[in-house]
This record gives C-alpha cells, sequence and structure tokens, in this order.
C-alpha cells in the first residue's frame, strides 16, 4: 500500500491520496478508521473520495491494480476539486470553470506523480 499526504496550495487543505491492491483492503480499512474515522464497510469501488473538513483533509483511494487506473484517476480528480471548493464554500461555476480546471489537473499530476511508474506503462485511459 502506498500512502502520502500532500498540501493543495492555496486552498490551506490535505490531499491524502492512499493505493492499495484487493489483498490490502483490511490494511486500508484500518488506516481509514485510525487515521481518519472512515468506517469502509466492503469494497466495491475503483476509488473513493472522502473530504474531513474538521481536520482539513481530502482523502482518496484508488485500486492499484485496475486496468483502467488513469481513467480512475482522472474521474477522482474531478470529486477531488469539486470537495476543496466546498470545503472552502466556493460555488462551481460552469460559464467561469478555469479555476476547476487547473485544479483538476493539479489534482490528477499529484496523483500520477505518486503511482509507481510500472503501474502506468500500457495502462488504458477508459
Amino acid at each position: 500500500m502506498i500512502s502520502k499526504k500532500i498540501e493543495i496550495p492555496i486552498y490551506d487543505q490535505n490531499l491524502v491520496v492512499v493505493f492499495y491492491s484487493q489483498d490490502e483492503f483490511e490494511e486500508l480499512r484500518n488506516l481509514l478508521f485510525s487515521d481518519y474515522n472512515i468506517n469502509l464497510e466492503e469494497n466495491n469501488t475503483l476509488g473513493a473520495v472522502y473530504a474531513k473538513g474538521d481536520t482539513g483533509h481530502i482523502i482518496t483511494w484508488i485500486d492499484i491494480d485496475r486496468e483502467n487506473i488513469l481513467a480512475v484517476i482522472s474521474h477522482e480528480s474531478m470529486h477531488l476539486a469539486g470537495k476543496v471548493f466546498m470545503l472552502i464554500g466556493q460555488e462551481i461555476d460552469l460559464q467561469q470553470s478555469e479555476i476547476m480546471a487547473y485544479l483538476t489537473g493539479w489534482m490528477f499530476q499529484t496523483i500520477l506523480d505518486i503511482l509507481p511508474k510500472e503501474k502506468i506503462k500500457n495502462r488504458k485511459i477508459a
């Protein structure tokens, strides 16, 4: 399992990224519960996002062995950016979405930089 906490510039929030494999699900459950009081009942997702506004943490966990991991990271990056906006009280304006696009891109690149390079090679986008 790979877990990393990164400060999100400007927004005074922290991004926690956890990559796990299916055989590490119990370890993931224990980490999320002990560190962030998140109770996972079962693992039926490719990835997920959870915001802990009281601690300033936005947490995502992604199954590292998914064939379409780049699509999953892209998908979760959009949710992560939305959670940042929610926590800071910023409305998402689809007519003026440049800030959202930049933050989504930053999320994607930041998560991609944590992913081991051998997990990226020969992966499908969608």
